[in-house]
């Protein structure tokens, strides 16, 4: 059965690898705009110069993975030393670390935040997480694709469909939770890492020139609140 023991525990796990590595590809500081204390301690400085690392070593690392599954991905991670990982990494890393923790797989998926029909001039969003939980909820979630990840707050308001039963691991946003409650805590957090002077890399289409470094307390935010959520079981 899951439990917030144990979801604490695999997202610790994974926010310690990430922590001792070469961070994300797709996280920055506006050095101009950074927290003072950021810009005092030399941490905007120090994240940038592994950004730069990371954005380097990621497409290598990604050509090892091509056409591996989740928990093989996940295990490749780990067993090379993979000093950096975006989003989709770390929910891969998530997953595996909690089937070496004794998780089933029938307990674990993948759940990608996308924008289905974003229009001619929409956005879309771009962002996966791992989720630890009962199978009868993961399957509930996965009959459910398209489901709007600011959706899960009002199904679960009166009859806790998701409390307790499904938890968000996302080591990249440094959030874990119970599910109903992930769409108000990223939304927090982009917020956060906006007021230090945090950028997120946001591929928003699939044109040559779709991409930004934006600030994530705005339209990102916006529409990652908008988007659904296809659940990928592992």
């Amino acid at each position: 059965m899951p439990n917030a023991t144990t979801a604490k525990t695999i997202f610790e796990e994974t926010r310690r690898f990430y922590e001792a590595g070469g961070k994300s590809a797709n996280k920055r500081y506006d050095t101009v705009n950074a927290s003072w204390w950021k810009r005092i301690s030399g941490k905007a400085v120090q994240r940038n110069v592994g950004q730069l690392a990371a954005a380097a070593a990621l497409p290598i690392q990604r050509g090892q993975t091509q056409g591996m599954g989740i928990l093989q991905t996940g295990a490749y991670v780990l067993n090379a030393g993979v000093p950096v990982a975006n989003c989709g990494e770390l929910a891969c890393l998530a997953a595996y670390l909690a089937t070496a923790a004794g998780v089933h797989s029938t307990e674990l998926a993948l759940a990608s935040v996308v924008t289905p029909n974003p229009g001619p001039a929409g956005r879309s969003a771009d962002h996966v997480f791992a989720l630890y939980g009962t199978p009868q909820r993961l399957t509930l979630l996965e009959n459910s694709n398209g489901l709007p990840a600011a959706a899960l707050t009002n199904i679960s308001r009166g009859a806790p469909i998701f409390h307790d039963q499904v938890y968000a691991l996302d080591a990249w946003a440094n959030v874990w939770c119970s599910l109903e409650q992930y769409a108000a805590k990223v939304a927090s957090k982009m917020q956060s890492w906006q007021g230090q002077g945090k950028r997120v890399f946001w591929v928003y289409g699939g044109g040559p020139n779709d991409y930004e470094w934006t600030p994530p307390g705005g339209q990102y935010s916006q529409v990652f609140a908008a988007a659904s959520l296809q659940i990928i079981r592992c």
